[in-house]
């Protein structure tokens, strides 16, 4: 296709997807974002954005470097200002709708692929991708995914080394964005069997073989392996991972449908899925489970159909089938049961199906109508969608509206009212969440937080440990109740506390602060000084460490100055420093 005929429409799209999310500049950090870029004090030092490629990525056991890289990036220069985060994620989704309109204009005709690529632009299932900083992943490893297909099909049919190239860059930078990245390596695959006048698919094919390498390559320097174990997957964020496998699968099956209908009927959006917004199924004659087996049987009867009839429509039940499968909980539990993040890559396989059915029309008045109508409703709901991101006090507001059963979403409207020193309020909410979810340790652990806050303190260590006898993993409430007792001068009983924690998490930095502050109070300066060096690497900004290594270097000074016995008697009027504890904060990973 002559390439001045893309940009007239490639630039109309580029407008209306920067258009569409102007808005977002204005917002605040919500979410992952927490962890990612306000609590991580790497990504705030410019060469995090090159140490990146040798780290695992929050909470350990994922690669991906160039999320963490971008971040530290932006955070050199502009700070925790979060209008150029927003405004950088705004330009990446405006450039994955123009390279979207490049693969489809490859695969059909200009109509087709312009219809279909402004469905993408417009569609509301991208909003939570767009509106997160931290969800900047699923951006990236889509936009330099499909870059790479794009140009290996420039490379097929040109038998170009330079496209080659560009092809192999492109994937691995796709690869370095999100382990689900790897489905473009099948997709480009499948995409090169649709090429017309292909030369060759040889040096295509080579390029995304060697950036699959390089990629294996740079993620087992970083973890150690390919595979690296991860973390916990609770029940409530993933009621699935519990389930025998084929109860998983069953599950899982269906909610591929419900992915389908969304894309088709996206009306009840909703950044949380989680227990018991989703819940197991158990019978199997809900006409909703019917209906989403219905969509997910049509998805693939039409790619079988495709493939029999030598029809390239095939192509795009395959694309939807092939990006979601990974992060479907079909192989394996993943961390979340459903998102709408993870629809993105996926959802371009239906809008290119609409995209195709609207061009059949052979009205064009029709066809026209139509489109604009569509275009009109699900740029109205997306404008709506985005505005819930505009904090996180906006989100977790509207969550309770929109997942009023989730035990999560009234957890995370409960933090909204701590936040806002509403501690009866959110004690209400909290029980609440318990009520869903009985087994819910984070809520009955902020429960007691909330009556510390207020001051009652026995109620406070009533639910602290109310929260590890429903889970006996908690570490949160394990350190609260650590912290209480270093402030009551109670070492002995502290340290096992802190210990529990270290034995389960080896890399949390509140329980090995506690066994530092126990170790100073106690004037075991050895212990205290391991316990320092590895505090000081790992967060050395976090201001209740600067409190006791204020303390530590002050005992060092006053030992050196001292004989020992005096030392160790004028050592306790230096015992517990004033300043913010750490054991009412959430427990965090390097």
């Amino acid at each position: 296709m002559n390439r001045t005929k893309l940009f007239k429409p490639a630039t109309a799209l580029l407008i209306i997807a920067l258009a569409l999310y102007a808005n977002t500049t204005s917002y605040d950090f919500s979410l992952d974002d927490n962890y990612h870029l306000l609590g991580n004090d790497e990504v705030k030092l410019a060469s995090y954005s090159i140490e990146a490629f040798s780290e695992p990525t929050w909470p350990g056991n994922l690669y991906r470097p160039l999320l963490s890289s971008s971040l530290a990036l932006t955070y050199a220069a502009f700070g925790a200002n979060p209008i150029p985060y927003h405004l950088t994620n705004a330009a990446i989704y405006a450039l994955c709708v123009v390279f979207a309109f490049l693969l489809l204009a490859d695969l059909l005709s200009l109509r087709t692929a312009f219809i279909s690529a402004l469905l993408f632009a417009v569609h509301p299932i991208h909003v939570e991708a767009v509106a997160n900083v931290s969800h900047r992943t699923e951006l990236l490893a889509f936009l330099f995914g499909l870059s790479a297909l794009h140009f290996a099909m420039r490379a097929a049919m040109r038998a170009s080394l330079f496209d080659a190239i560009v092809s192999f860059a492109a994937m691995l930078l796709s690869l370095l964005s999100k382990e689900s990245a790897l489905a473009f390596v099948p997709l480009l695959l499948c995409a090169l069997t649709v090429v017309k006048q292909r030369q060759t698919i040889k040096l295509p094919v080579a390029a995304a073989t060697a950036a699959l390498i390089v990629y294996l390559i740079l993620r087992i320097n970083a973890l150690g392996s390919i595979i690296v174990p991860g973390t916990e997957v609770f029940f409530v964020v993933n009621p699935l991972a519990s389930l025998p496998a084929s109860a998983r699968i069953e599950n899982a099956l269906i909610l591929l449908g419900h992915y389908i209908y969304l894309m088709i009927f996206p009306a009840s959006l909703t950044h949380d899925y989680s227990f018991a917004k989703t819940v197991p199924i158990s019978n199997f004659l809900d006409p909703n489970v019917i209906m989403y087996l219905t969509l997910l049987a049509t998805m693939a009867l039409l790619g079988a159909y495709g493939l029999f009839k030598k029809n390239p429509i095939w192509f795009w039940p395959a694309w939807f089938f092939i990006s979601i499968a990974i992060q479907s909980n079909l192989f394996f539990p993943i961390g979340t049961v459903f998102a709408e993040r993870l629809a993105f890559t996926p959802s371009l396989a239906v809008c290119a199906l609409a995209g195709i059915s609207a061009a059949s029309l052979s009205n064009r008045t029709l066809q026209l109508t139509l489109t604009c109508l569509v275009t009109a409703i699900l740029s109205g709901k997306t404008l709506v969608q985005s505005s819930y991101w505009r904090s996180n006090t906006t989100l977790h507001t509207q969550g309770i509206v929109l997942s009023p059963a989730s035990a999560k979403a009234q957890q995370n409207y409960a933090i909204v009212l701590m936040n806002n020193g509403k501690f009866p309020e959110a004690i209400s909410q909290l029980k609440k969440a318990l009520a869903i979810y009985p087994n819910y340790g984070d809520a009955a652990f902020r429960i007691g937080l909330c009556y510390e806050a207020m001051q009652q303190q026995d109620s406070a260590q009533e639910w602290f440990y109310r929260a590890q006898e429903i889970q006996p993993q908690h570490t949160a409430s394990r350190n609260a109740l650590g912290w209480r007792l270093i402030k009551q001068q109670n070492f002995n009983e502290a340290k096992p506390l802190f210990d529990e924690v270290t034995r389960i998490d080896p890399e949390n930095f509140r329980a090995k602060l506690g066994l530092y502050a126990i170790a100073v109070a106690k004037d075991d300066m050895d212990v205290a000084a391991s316990y320092n060096n590895w505090l000081y690497q790992n967060k050395p900004n976090d201001k209740a460490y600067q409190l006791w290594r204020k303390v530590f270097i002050a005992k060092l000074r006053l030992r050196s100055q001292t004989p020992h016995s005096e030392s160790t008697s004028q050592g306790s009027a230096l015992l517990v420093p004033d300043g913010e504890s750490p054991g009412a904060q959430q427990d965090e990973h390097r």
